[in-house]
């Protein structure tokens, strides 16, 4: 009988962790990155001044204006109605403007995190590797907080895609997913974009009467909300919206600033598209059909960036499909492979610490350091710039937080009583001027009139910042995110009055059109006949002459002197527009009107003699500076000496 050979199992390397000793490092680590992620979040977090439009609005509101930005009149100035929502009931207990945004985002960003790992992530790598991603990514971090929507729309992504990869009866997954988009579209509108693939394939696979009957039911908040929007605003999208949209500017001008917006991005965080375009492509090398529908939206989303011309807040519209790979890569990629696991955390790690613009190098002293303001194409580092004034980090410190200059014009403007007052930044200064004041804003996002006329000619006040930055004028007339409204004549003093005074007749017709829509009682037949007629474009014709205006600031004064003739501060104020731009001669009958009303204005004495200098009326020149120190004015000694050389040469030629 043939002996049977023995066998032996084939040898297999032992690990040298028990299952619980990796149980252990394990928890041990998502602990130590989940307490590095929080101290990101905490140092990075930061407010914006477009958030505090959106707080004026809910301030307005919990005090009985109702939801508007100016309280005389009816237009939604805010983009997300479910975020304006979700702030309101905290702010109406403890009526903070700074902690309750930021700590409501903080919040929101941990569930999220939560969600990725504990409810979609497949493997534990997965859930260690995507903290690592999360916290490397500027867009994602700078984003999490700002005061802006997008903390709640990266949640509800997630919340969707748990549901759509969830094995659940299809009516009711049909409704949940109906419904989550519906709340993403009250967050914001364009992030429905990710999500239309994926549920018109569920709808494609699933199509009957009566699914289409349950995503119907999850469709009401948006078909609800359309509707309030239509009576009470008279328009069904935000003003917004139609302020971005209505800019008579070339569509191969604006697809070109949606291309520099992706350089800007890999430039200055790479990591973030890099991510986007890996998911997309392995999805579908490894043919991950699942989320084939996921990636199509991703991919819509990206050409909607470019075909409006991406934003003026770098990298904050790559947040949203940053967070949607990261979803996918959590809940359906694997990586094989002890040392491929070990090359991929090695090198965003090194990415992390080399890397000179990654959230984690975030310290007190944090400025705008990646852009100095502005790029070469009107994009910015937000948060680098208002780091200084809305840091929670800079607060938990110590420092007075916030702090901007526009609270402090916003102050003045509570001292002087003004009525009515011009802006670009309509954020800070709206909500800390009080509802009192009566807030223009030159590029329309609150305005329901200026958003429908087409962008000026030239954007002066972006070509002065730009030309004082690079010394030449921009490449475009325009920035991106912010369209320069024309101040047709009469427009303010018709805002002074509560009337329809534009001089330009045709506008007029228009402007009485947008009053009794904004303005007049809710319910009239008038006004409804008036939003049907609006939203239809039959009143079009009546601002359609009106192309390719200037900006021409001065109107605004105009107005002002002409609401107010014997007021010392709007002729000054006329004198001082001038002045600021160098327009000595333009500057001198306003300033000469000043001390007419008011002969121990100081201020305007002095520049009033320096008016005259540039003017080369030296006596003129020396007699103002003399009135303007015995007024208490503080000169400069230079200017002073300078003067009185060319006074006494003048004086000795004649």
């Amino acid at each position: 009988m043939e002996k049977k050979k023995k066998s032996f199992p084939k040898n297999k390397k032992k690990s040298i962790f028990t299952p619980s000793a990796v149980n252990k490092i394990f928890y041990l680590s998502i602990v130590v990155l989940f307490a590095l992620f929080f101290i990101v979040l905490v140092k990075t977090a930061w407010l914006s001044d477009d958030s505090f439009i959106t707080l004026r609005v809910i301030d307005n509101f919990v005090n009985g204006y109702g939801l508007r930005y100016n309280v005389v009149e009816r237009v939604q100035a805010y983009t997300h109605p479910l975020w304006l929502f979700l702030l309101t009931l905290p702010y109406f207990v403890f009526k903070d403007p700074f902690y309750t945004p930021i700590l409501i985002s903080i919040a929101l960003t941990l569930i999220l995190l939560y969600l990725l790992i504990f409810k979609l992530s497949i493997s534990r790598f997965n859930s260690i590797f995507i903290i690592i991603l999360l916290i490397a990514s500027k867009s994602f971090i700078d984003y999490s907080s700002s005061g802006l929507e997008n903390p709640l729309s990266h949640l509800l992504i997630v919340i969707y895609i748990y549901f759509y990869l969830k094995e659940i009866e299809i009516q009711r997954k049909i409704l949940i997913l109906s419904f989550i988009i519906s709340l993403s579209y009250l967050n914001r509108i364009d992030s429905i974009l990710i999500y239309i693939p994926s549920l018109f394939y569920l709808f494609y696979q699933n199509h009957s009467k009566k699914n289409f009957l349950y995503a119907i039911y999850g469709f009401l908040p948006i078909i609800l909300w359309t509707v309030f929007s239509i009576v009470y605003y008279g328009f069904p999208f935000p003003n917004t919206f139609y302020a971005k949209i209505n800019t008579g500017i070339p569509k191969l001008e604006i697809f070109s600033q949606g291309v520099y917006y992706f350089i800007n991005s890999l430039k200055f965080d790479t990591i973030t598209l890099v991510i986007i375009f890996l998911v997309i492509g392995i999805t579908f090398i490894k043919r991950i059909k699942i989320h084939y529908y996921i990636v199509f939206g991703i991919l819509l989303y990206l050409i909607y960036i470019i075909y409006i011309g991406g934003d003026f807040m770098s990298g904050r519209f790559f947040s949203l499909p940053f967070i949607t790979a990261i979803a996918i890569l959590v809940s359906s990629i694997t990586f094989n492979g002890y040392y491929s696991k070990l090359f991929l955390s090695i090198i965003f790690v090194l990415y992390l610490i080399l890397y000179p613009y990654t959230p984690v190098k975030t310290g007190i002293d944090y400025a705008d350091k990646t852009f100095n303001f502005l790029d070469e194409n009107g994009i910015s580092d937000e948060r680098g710039y208002y780091y200084q004034n809305t840091s929670l980090w800079k607060a938990i410190n110590g420092y007075k937080i916030p702090q901007h200059q526009m609270i402090d014009v916003a102050q003045r403007q509570i001292e002087m009583k003004e009525k009515v007052f011009l802006a670009g930044a309509i954020g800070f200064l709206g909500y800390y001027a009080g509802p009192s004041l009566y807030v223009i804003d030159v590029y329309a996002l609150s305005d329901a009139f200026l958003s429908k006329l087409p962008v000026v000619k030239y954007d002066l006040i972006y070509g002065r910042a730009y030309e004082k930055k690079f010394n030449r004028k921009p490449n475009k007339n325009w920035r991106i995110g912010h369209f320069l409204r024309p101040l047709p004549e009469g427009f303010t003093l018709s805002k002074i009055k509560n009337d329809c005074l534009i001089k330009d007749s045709l506008l007029n017709e228009f402007y009485k059109k947008i009053y009794i829509i904004t303005q007049s009682s809710i319910f009239s037949f008038e006004r409804f006949n008036e939003i049907i007629k609006m939203n239809l474009g039959l009143y079009d014709k009546l601002k359609s002459h009106y192309k390719d205006q200037e900006y021409v600031e001065t109107n605004y004064y105009d107005d002002l002197i002409a609401a107010n003739p014997n007021s010392v501060k709007y002729y000054f104020g006329k004198g001082n527009w001038y002045f600021r731009r160098q327009i000595y001669d333009k500057a001198l009958p306003y300033f000469i009107k000043t001390i007419q009303i008011d002969s121990t204005f100081s201020l305007a004495w002095y520049r009033l003699s320096i008016s005259y200098f540039y003017y080369k009326d030296f006596s003129n020149a020396f007699i103002s500076l003399q009135k303007a120190k015995k007024y208490g004015e503080k000169v400069d000694s230079i200017y002073e000496k300078a003067l009185y050389e060319k006074y006494y040469q003048q004086t000795l030629n004649k």
